[in-house]
């Protein structure tokens, strides 16, 4: 990797993306960092990225929305020559059943999860493309059933076969791969939560991991230049089991 790549990270003020962001800022890479509304949290991440002495661009876009989308895209396109590394770690979470599941419901989450990785990749690579990485974020749900949360459920799994069809559509030059995580970041005031002591039971590490942990997966994604088409589950080893997720 050189100081002359540049990532877009979505999702990027917060958690993980911000994570991410602080990781690819130590290995000398250029960064765009899209947030939705959480521009305070986004500006705070750019000041404290300003020690590595790379280039920190932040745009702002709803990803619900495609035209907003679409004005990102060209904002960026204006902004930097190349994006090398796409790294589509925007989500969003809600609670809701297959027996009332809403057709609104289930298509937002296949704008954010889907659709729009979709078309970010799209956007920023194609078969001509003589390089390029491309890093999408599932989880280890994907290998259970969420019954509680169906629409990111169904919208992950999309997801999970744009990633495969992708690897293969944009070889030989463009890779695309997907980190799936599973217990990272356990809830703020856990400690004792019955489903949280529930998950560790289920995990054969029998622990929670962090940020470290998906930070470097994508670093082993990026600097092995031989892998595409792959699904690495960070999960302690929770997808091991025949998960009915609550």
């Amino acid at each position: 990797m050189t100081r002359q790549q540049t990532a877009l990270i979505t999702g990027a003020a917060k958690r993980i993306g911000a994570a991410i962001a602080h990781t690819l800022a130590a290995e000398g890479i250029n960064l765009v960092l899209h947030y939705r509304s959480s521009q305070a949290e986004a500006e705070k991440l750019a000041a404290e990225l300003a020690e590595f002495n790379v280039s920190i661009d932040l745009v702002s876009a709803d990803l619900l929305d495609p035209e907003s989308v679409q004005a990102m895209i060209q904002t960026i396109k204006q902004k930097t020559p190349k994006i090398d590394i796409l790294i589509n770690n925007a989500s969003m979470f809600n609670k809701e059943s297959l027996s009332t599941l809403d057709a609104q419901n289930l298509w937002n989450n296949i704008q954010v999860h889907a659709m729009q990785p979709f078309e970010l990749t799209k956007a920023f690579f194609d078969k001509d493309s003589t390089s390029g990485n491309v890093i999408n974020f599932l989880d280890t749900r994907i290998y259970g059933y969420d019954y509680e949360h169906v629409p990111y459920h169904l919208s992950k799994k999309m997801l999970h076969s744009l990633t495969k069809m992708l690897a293969w559509e944009l070889s030989p030059n463009v890779r695309v791969n997907a980190i799936a995580p599973g217990p990272i970041l356990p809830p703020v005031n856990a400690e004792g939560d019955e489903r949280v002591n529930a998950v560790i039971a289920q995990t054969p590490l029998a622990r929670f991991g962090g940020p470290e942990n998906i930070t470097q997966t994508v670093l082993f994604y990026l600097k092995n230049d031989f892998i595409t088409g792959q699904v690495i589950c960070v999960d302690g080893g929770f997808h091991l089991g025949e998960n009915f997720y609550v």
